[in-house]
């Protein structure tokens, strides 16, 4: 596959900002090809996706060829973003204890913890066993687990030289659909919120300064990729899932882009424009959560230095629902990027 041009940095690190949720920083205009077109009933129509249960009211869709192929695309430029930027592969099961959602903050958050999914026995068998886990709603929760692990098997710290050449850079698609059980007026906006989530998660533990500059540079890599197939884009100051009741000194305090805790990729939805549902579809959510998390699992480098994390979100279903919102079903009008690969029998990434 092609790789996406690198086109500029989009922001200015140093603009100040107070942290207020949905806050506009700079919005990109992008070529809109279709307006008022309802994406969803569009792409069951032509028999590019099914909802399996009626009326969509779990979230729940299968995806026929033309869009397991979008996602495969869509997965491969993540991919590239990720490994251009030295990001190495991992792979986190979806199922967790209650003890390390705890230690993420999900289940402390009021309404958050009511999308938690647990796992139950239909009947009951002897000799069967995981029937506490909880599903995954955040995808990120197995880098935090991982690490705890592996340090508890290294003595109670993990080696300093795992952070050292800026910071351990983690990349996962692998585990599978992440799940929240979402409320009902939500999945009645359509596949962009499901009760199955399918995307890419890049996260990182490093060294404070290190952290930022990783947050900086990805959030500015998926802008490129948004920027190069012309689409509609728009960044805003977003409140974290997990933080910010943990943290609530944060909110409303000045900072600058660079050091902003949480800022959020949106593309617009021309279809939603005179809609209650909002204009505006969140594809990528960039969170720096500093100590927090890392202090949660009580990680720990033989060094003593103290680490930071963060991560950076990328939906697929989300960011296919924009591009088909503001471009269509007519692959031939698709941006060259899409278009070649669409067509193409030879378009696994080579990064």
């Amino acid at each position: 596959m092609e790789k996406y041009k690198k086109i500029a940095t989009h922001l200015d690190p140093k603009e100040v900002y107070k942290n207020i949720e949905d806050t506009p920083v700079k919005e990109f205009k992008g070529s809109i090809l279709v307006k008022n077109f309802d994406v969803e009933k569009e792409l069951e129509k032509n028999g590019w996706m099914t909802r399996i249960v009626e009326k969509g009211q779990a979230g729940i869709f299968s995806y026929q060829q033309e869009m397991a192929k979008l996602f495969l695309i869509f997965k491969n430029l993540t991919r590239n973003i990720a490994f251009t930027h030295g990001f190495e592969e991992m792979i986190f099961p979806r199922h967790y204890s209650q003890q390390a959602l705890d230690a993420m903050g999900w289940p402390a958050h009021h309404n958050l913890k009511k999308e938690l999914m647990l796992i139950t026995r239909l009947h009951k068998m002897e000799g069967r066993s995981n029937d506490h886990l909880l599903g995954d709603p955040l995808q990120c929760t197995g880098f935090y687990d991982t690490l705890k692990n592996m340090q508890d098997r290294n003595g109670g710290a993990l080696p300093a030289k795992l952070f050292s050449s800026g910071g351990l850079k983690v990349y996962e698609d692998q585990g599978g659909w992440t799940v929240r059980n979402e409320p009902e007026e939500r999945l009645r906006q359509g596949f962009a919120t499901g009760f199955e989530f399918a995307g890419a998660e890049i996260v990182w533990a490093a060294y404070e300064e290190d952290g930022y500059k990783i947050r900086w540079e990805i959030l500015n890599a998926v802008l490129d990729l948004l920027k190069s197939l012309d689409m509609r884009y728009r960044v805003v100051v977003s409140g974290s899932c997990t933080r910010d009741d943990a943290q609530p000194e944060l909110l409303g305090k000045d900072f600058e882009l660079f050091r902003m805790p949480t800022l959020d990729i949106e593309v617009y939805i021309p279809s939603r424009a005179k809609t209650p549902h909002g204009t505006w579809v969140e594809i990528g959510g960039g969170d720096v959560a500093n100590t927090r998390l890392i202090n949660n699992f009580g990680i720990k480098t033989d060094s003593g230095d103290q680490l930071h994390s963060g991560c950076q979100g990328i939906g697929w279903q989300r960011i296919i629902y924009g591009f088909l919102s503001q471009k269509g079903l007519d692959s031939k009008k698709w941006p060259k990027l899409i278009k070649d690969s669409f067509y193409s029998s030879h378009f696994l990434t080579s990064a």
